[in-house]
């Protein structure tokens, strides 16, 4: 493979509407608008096309009818009841930016919008108690094994209270469950060292185990590109979609904050993917069944010390 790697990314805020945001993204890249409803904006880039939307389902769909019924000339009503959830619901439901596929050289180029977007207004889930808004990362997979797929997974669950401990979750995040814990149990079985399945067998045991898209690391948009039929059998969510990419939701979206940029979390992600590749995995998996089959709950962060030794070694 030699094209450069892409990743996408995925930032929610508040402070800016849909069409605000696009007009931020329009002047940044010299981009074309189209606003497809109010709660739903593209635009054409030399990137490529970016999106912006109400990250709201119910209020997406209403908005959808509401367009229609503008058009038709017909009775509102969804426009209605749209506007009276968008009152209520404020300061809870953000916008979202999602972004095309960028090339790894071109973060740099999400970093000055998100400078701008903060400019413009946009706030960040460090703003308010109220603001559980998320930033996502979909890395592209370079390699489809189950052996490269498994160690990249298992070195995010090895890393997942360190990257916890270094993104600092908010307090919204841990009371929405929206970046859940994998199951204990689930962990037990794949880092047994007896766990060496085929690909079909780790999608169906991910799959007995965490049929949701709430995960932190959440490998169903992955599974479904793999084996699209297998994954439809047990789910029936259609926001998941057929990705040849990891989904790292992270728990915040720090726009408010300097020393915050998605450039930053990109690096944090590589480290996940070196570890995986490191001469010191297979001693880390060890840890990591050892902490887990002792731990008493997941709020003993005792072993940080030690996984962070290990994080020095990979840079």
């Amino acid at each position: 493979m030699n094209e450069e790697r892409r990743v996408g990314i995925e930032l929610e805020f508040h402070g800016l509407t849909p069409i605000e945001a696009a007009e931020v993204v329009a002047n940044h890249f010299q981009g074309e608008i189209h606003q497809k409803t109010e709660d739903a904006v593209e635009i054409q880039t030399p990137l490529g096309l970016f999106e912006t939307e109400t990250d709201a389902q119910l209020i997406k769909r209403l908005s959808e009818a509401s367009h229609k019924n503008k058009q038709s000339n017909n009775i509102n009503y969804e426009g209605w009841l749209k506007k009276v959830i968008e009152t209520a619901s404020k300061d809870l439901v953000p916008t979202e930016l999602v972004c095309p596929p960028i090339t790894a050289s071109n973060i740099d180029t999400i970093v000055e919008l998100h400078q701008k977007l903060f400019e413009a207004g946009a706030a960040g889930s460090s703003e308010s108690i109220r603001f559980a808004f998320a930033a996502q990362l979909n890395p592209e997979i370079t390699e489809i094994t189950v052996d490269k797929v498994l160690n990249e997974f298992k070195s995010f669950l090895i890393l997942s209270d360190w990257l916890k401990d270094q993104i600092k979750i908010d307090t919204t995040r841990v009371l929405t469950s929206y970046t859940a814990d994998f199951p204990t149990e689930y962990q037990k079985m794949i880092f047994a060292d007896d766990y060496k399945p085929n690909m079909s067998e780790f999608i169906d045991d991910y799959l007995k185990y965490n049929p949701t898209r709430n995960r932190s690391c959440d490998m169903l948009p992955l599974f479904m590109h793999i084996d699209e039929e297998r994954v439809k059998n047990v789910i029936k969510d259609e926001l998941v979609k057929a990705r040849p990419t990891y989904h790292y939701r992270m728990p915040n979206c720090q726009l408010s904050m300097k020393s915050w940029t998605i450039e930053v979390e990109w690096k944090r992600w590589l480290v996940v993917e070196k570890l995986a590749q490191s001469p010191f995995f297979d001693d880390l998996c060890k840890l990591h069944r050892s902490y887990i089959n002792n731990l008493v709950n997941f709020g003993d962060r005792s072993h940080l010390i030690e996984l962070n030794n290990y994080v020095e070694r990979l840079r």
